[in-house]
């Protein structure tokens, strides 16, 4: 019998079609007598989905990073606080 912190460290491979077999016939019964687990799984598997519709990460620009690279510049000068100006 499959237990609850079982189904926990299975779940995103029995999303992803990995777990077979027995133990996936043990995780399926498991699921369909413990309601906890079951709406675990579903709420993962529907974090999942959600996941898939954000965009893709679009490439940093250089321009993008050499001003991030000046803005870390100037805030390590002031102590690391961008918003603080060097004491005169």
């Amino acid at each position: 019998m499959m237990n609850c912190r079982k189904v926990e460290s299975l779940v995103t491979d029995y999303l992803d079609g990995v777990v077979e077999g027995i133990t996936r016939l043990r995780f399926e019964l498991h699921l369909r007598i413990c309601p906890s687990c079951s709406r675990y799984v579903s709420k993962v598997q529907k974090l999942i989905e959600a996941l898939g519709r954000l965009p893709a990460n679009e490439p940093v620009s250089s321009e993008k990073i050499a001003k991030l690279q000046r803005i870390a510049a100037k805030s390590a000068d002031f102590g690391g606080d961008p918003e603080r100006s060097p004491q005169s």
